[in-house]
């Protein structure tokens, strides 16, 4: 079984690996922010949410998910969920740089062999997905880019 990534270990992205962990998949957990990938690989999650400690020990200590600040050791994932965050701006719309620069990077890396999904769980304006996103990949990679409200 290939190894599942997620960007961005914030409240969507943490829970989500944490759940991805729990039934049983591989995982890597990237994130910028280094005390947020050191807490979860002691364990814990870097912010509360119940239950989510005890996950994440329990994924840790069975060697079923680390956290990295470093994209490229995601490569082989064969799923990528990109949870980063998209703050509104001043006007209201959402802010999309953080998925595009996710986006951008990941189109940089080799693809595993099988090729790789990208299911992108963060929050985004109707269109973006396919108007911003999508323009960022390889057509063949293009039709492995998923949103996943």
């Amino acid at each position: 079984m290939r190894e599942t990534a997620v960007v961005g270990l914030g409240r969507a992205g943490l829970v989500t690996a944490a759940a991805l962990a729990a039934s049983g998949r591989r995982g890597v957990g990237v994130d910028a922010d280094p005390p947020a990938a050191a807490a979860v690989n002691a364990g814990r999650a870097h912010f509360p949410e119940p239950g989510l400690d005890a996950r994440v020990r329990a994924a840790v200590r069975a060697g079923r998910f680390r956290a990295t600040t470093d994209l490229r050791e995601a490569a082989g994932a064969g799923v990528v969920f990109v949870c980063v965050g998209t703050p509104p701006r001043r006007d209201g719309r959402l802010d999309a740089r953080a998925p595009v620069a996710v986006l951008r990077a990941l189109a940089r890396l080799p693809a595993p062999r099988g090729g790789r999904v990208v299911a992108v769980r963060s929050t985004l304006a109707p269109g973006t997905c396919a108007r911003v996103l999508a323009p960022l990949l390889t057509p063949a990679r293009r039709r492995r880019l998923v949103l996943v409200p």
